[in-house]
């Protein structure tokens, strides 16, 4: 039978893992939305402004935005399905993986 402590570790393992799921849903499908404020208070400039006077490096900083949002999506399931299936059952090696 598992100690409490584990019944609650691996269920607060999963809700971060699923909260980071969904931070990397919101930076791959609102992209735009999250990144203009950013940008703007980072180089004193609007985003629509830069994007009318160079489309190419604005098509580049939403591309990285998005495939940060992919990396961050899969560290998310890796980290819910491991909490979920491994973790959950106190497998040595899963605690360690997890740190």
């Amino acid at each position: 039978m598992q100690a409490s402590s584990v019944k609650i570790a691996w269920k607060l393992m999963l809700a971060i893992g699923i909260y980071t799921v969904v931070i990397g849903l919101l930076s791959i499908f609102l992209t735009k939305t999250l990144f203009a404020p950013d940008f703007a208070s980072f180089t004193a400039e609007s985003w629509s402004d830069f994007l009318t006077n160079n489309s190419k490096p604005a098509e580049l900083f939403i591309i990285m935005q998005r495939q940060a949002g992919v990396m961050i999506l899969i560290v998310g399931l890796f980290v819910a399905l491991m909490a979920w299936k491994s973790y959950s059952k106190a497998e040595k090696w899963s605690w360690y993986t997890l740190l």
